[in-house]
Order: C-alpha cells, then structure tokens, then sequence
C-alpha cells in the first residue's frame, strides 16, 4: 500500500490564504470571460488526465473559489498518484506563468488541490479548487 500524505497543517493553510489574500489586495479577480477561458481549460487537461474519469468544472466569478473542477477518479488509482498527476497539470497546463500557489491535500478518500495563478504584473488573478473522489461504490482498499 502506499502511503498517502498526512493532512495539511494549519501552517500550509495560513501561507496559502496569506499568499492568495495578498494577489488579492492588488489584483482584480478575472472578468467573466476570461475565466470562461480558464474553465474550458480546467475541463481540456483534467479530462486528459489518465487517472480521472469524469470532470464537471463550474465557475462563480463573485466567490472563491472562481473554478471548481469535480472530478471522478478512476477506480484503481491510488490517491498518491492522482495527487502527483493533477498537480503536475496544474503547473504544466493551467496556471499562469506570472504567479502561483498552491496547496494540495490528499486522503485516503479524496485528494483537492487549491489554486490561485495571477495573468501578469497587471492583470487578473483566479481561484480554484480540484476536487478529485471516487465512486462511492467502489471498495475502501485504493493501494
């Protein structure tokens, strides 16, 4: 079995919020559109992911976060490694390459990965939030 990652302290939540809050203070989150673009985005490489089964990605441009990606795993992989595979498109593929955090919290059950990306000096930021479960009818053993 591998080891899945111990939840994350509330120091990694305080550096994550703290970095977010401070983009925030001196950027404006992404209008409409441009977060439409995001969304199609977030839809285009999770669904490329080969662990991920199905995304549902949603925005909400007056709240954090902007984009939620829900996503279902595929069965057999383990959260590790959806965690490694989801991460990696997050730095690759989506974020900006101006700015970025990122926080990413894996369980036995489920694995989320907070985001924030800034377009340039100038622009925009956006938030999100992937969320990656399993089909509740599949078995509690994802080793």
């Amino acid at each position: 079995m591998q080891a899945v990652e111990p939840p994350v302290d509330d120091a990694d939540l305080t550096a994550f919020a703290e970095a977010v809050r401070a983009v925030a203070a001196v950027a404006t989150p992404a209008d409409p559109d441009n977060l439409s673009g995001m969304a199609i985005d977030f839809d285009h490489y999770l669904a490329q992911c080969p662990s991920i089964r199905e995304v549902t990605v949603t925005t909400a441009p007056d709240r954090a976060p902007q984009i939620t990606a829900a996503c279902l795993a595929e069965p057999a992989t383990s959260p590790v490694r959806i965690a490694q595979e989801v991460e990696q498109i997050w730095l690759r593929d989506l974020r900006y390459r101006h700015w970025e955090v990122h926080r990413l919290r894996t369980t036995p059950t489920s694995v989320e990965l907070e985001v924030a990306t800034r377009v340039d000096e100038d622009g925009y930021y956006i938030t999100g939030l992937i969320m990656v479960q399993w089909s509740p009818a599949w078995g509690e053993d994802r080793s």
